[in-house]
């Protein structure tokens, strides 16, 4: 993915869950009591969220967690920073549904926080779900391109003949499976 094609599938993802730029403005807007929020959360869970992740370094896991949190609140949003976390993501040898569900149960956990502290809590708990799966979709694509181009250069194929062998595979695997 390029930072082009990141922008304008991060815009075409936005559309399909009803986020505007309004939305990505009350999250900046409070994104330092938002990040007071997550700090806090984050350390009274701590231990659970660890046990949860279930991955060889959960600590390393849980600071990707972190930031990829961070960043949807100080609207850092861009490319590099998500090519950064999937790369990451790929070295700490989660999948990205493990790193789906911490983020939902910190998420959860800031909720009655977030009641707490701010008018109109439902709207901002509600935005920074929407905008989590956003970037949940954006950095799942990314982990996906990031494995890919380390196959081909572990392999030393290229894209053309791993994507035709690829399909070979995939072809074999729905003739076996009966799809």
């Amino acid at each position: 993915m390029t930072a082009s094609t990141f922008e304008a599938l991060k815009a075409d993802i936005m559309n399909i869950v009803g986020l505007g730029e309004k939305d990505i403005h009350k999250l900046k807007h409070n994104g330092e009591q938002l990040l007071n929020i997550l700090n806090a959360v984050i350390s009274k869970d701590e231990k659970q969220l660890l046990e949860n992740l279930q991955v060889e370094n959960p600590g390393q896991m849980l600071a990707l967690i972190k930031d990829f949190l961070g960043v949807i609140l100080t609207g850092k949003q861009d490319f590099k920073t998500i090519r950064k976390l999937a790369l990451q993501s790929l070295r700490t040898g989660t999948s990205i549904y493990r790193f789906a569900l911490i983020v939902s149960t910190v998420l959860d956990g800031m909720k009655p926080l977030i009641s707490e502290r701010f008018e109109n809590p439902e709207d901002i708990v509600e935005t920074l779900k929407k905008f989590s799966l956003v970037m949940l979709l954006l950095l799942a694509d990314e982990i996906n391109q990031a494995f890919l181009q380390a196959v081909r250069e572990a392999t030393g194929m290229s894209q053309a003949l791993l994507e035709n062998y690829m399909k070979s595979v995939i072809n074999s695997m729905i003739k076996s499976e009966g799809a």
